[in-house]
């Protein structure tokens, strides 16, 4: 914009010395028509620009019209001016939107009458033509990242995608400040362009910051901000690897630059299937159910005692099944301190048998044990011979 005032300016110190370009009364100043773009794009929006001039007396009035001389068009609407005398300019325009090809424009002058002090008027000349521009050449830019098919080509660019690297310039950008449109890192210093302070510069970059937590990856403990230290996941030991793997190497540990290494939506943390993209929950505890195999009955003996009699190999045993391991149950053991026979069933304790049950079992035993003191003591006191309740000392 400041360009075309300045040129309007320039323009108006001329016209003062100025003659309009034909033997008319009115016309154009000399160099009268340009565009405001000078190469522009199909689909640009720009505006065509000319200047008239009055060089008689009387007032001028009439009407301009803007041409296409090579695609035969005209460009805007017919637009009605009117200049007092003395020299006096205006400066007319015309909104065109660039259409790719060749372009030539020109201004025409119609219907110009001059206006006498009493307002009578009188035909001035039918037509008058400005100078013509140079041809404009309008070319087409499909993914309008500021480089036409044809620069696109030439840059060995995408013309339909507007950034052909990836690296978050659009390539136009990239070919006016110097960078390369096919390389996402132009000086190779890993900081790709588009983020890159001095894209051509391969001493000063911006530190790769993963999971944008404002620390840089070389001393952020974890990068990709998944819960999980760096040096877990690469060291692939526990929960950074899968638990149902088998053989003798381990599978592979989960990648510290990735929130969710699988992609399955959770992150390596909460994830307890890291590397399956199937599967993240962990399954439920397994249930334990304990299990009676033995089965007993009583017989009566022929001295009127009630043996218990195993249905299977003659002992009583409660044997347990569960999913953990053998011989325990919600983390209780059982029976793992019993004598096995030689089928490998516990043996029930004989006071357990004789008094029925491990509580009635011990409680007997300790009932036993305590009768077995007091006949000992009762053994050990000195006699009364004479029962006079004394006991008979030695002389």
């Amino acid at each position: 914009m400041r360009k075309f005032f300045t040129v309007i300016l320039v323009v108006g110190c001329l016209l003062l010395a100025g003659v309009p370009v034909d033997a008319s009364p009115i016309g154009f100043v000399n160099s009268n028509i340009w565009i405001s773009k000078t190469n522009p794009i199909a689909g640009d929006t720009t505006t065509l620009f000319a200047v008239l001039v009055n060089g008689s007396d009387d007032g001028l009035e009439g009407k301009v019209q803007f041409l296409d001389l090579l695609t035969n068009q005209s460009i805007g609407a017919v637009q009605s001016f009117t200049l007092s005398g003395g020299g006096t300019s205006n400066v007319m325009q015309a909104t065109w939107h660039a259409v790719a090809g060749d372009h030539q424009f020109k201004a025409k002058i119609t219907e110009a009458q001059s206006v006498d002090a009493l307002g009578h008027k009188s035909a001035v000349a039918s037509e008058i033509l400005s100078e013509s521009t140079g041809v404009i050449t309008v070319r087409v830019d499909s993914d309008h990242d500021g480089l036409t098919d044809d620069q696109e080509a030439a840059h060995g660019t995408d013309p339909n995608n507007p950034d052909t690297d990836h690296d978050g310039l659009p390539d136009g950008q990239e070919v006016a400040h110097g960078t390369n449109p096919t390389n996402p890192d132009t000086d190779g210093d890993g900081d790709r362009d588009g983020t890159d302070p001095n894209p051509t510069n391969p001493n000063i970059f911006t530190p790769p910051d993963t999971d944008h937590d404002g620390k840089p990856d070389a001393t952020d403990t974890d990068i990709d901000n998944d819960g999980l230290y760096n040096w877990d996941e690469t060291g692939g030991v526990g929960k950074t690897v899968d638990i149902n793997w088998s053989g003798d190497k381990p599978p592979k540990p989960t990648d510290p630059y990735k929130y969710d290494t699988d992609g399955d939506g959770v992150s390596d943390k909460l994830d307890y299937y890291p590397l399956d993209p199937d599967r993240s929950i962990r399954p439920p505890a397994p249930v334990v159910t304990p299990v009676v195999k033995a089965s007993a009955s009583v017989d009566k003996t022929t001295d009127g005692a009630d043996d218990l009699v195993s249905s299977s190999n003659g002992s009583l045993a409660d044997e347990f099944t569960t999913t953990t391991l053998e011989g325990e149950v919600l983390g209780e053991k059982i029976f793992n301190d019993l004598n096995q026979n030689d089928e490998g069933v516990g043996k029930i304790p004989w006071w357990r048998s004789l008094f029925g049950g491990w509580v009635y079992g011990l409680f007997g035993l300790w009932l036993l044990l305590l009768l077995l003191l007091l006949a000992l003591r009762k053994r050990a006191r000195p006699s009364d011979d004479d029962g006079n309740g004394e006991v008979a000392r030695e002389e």
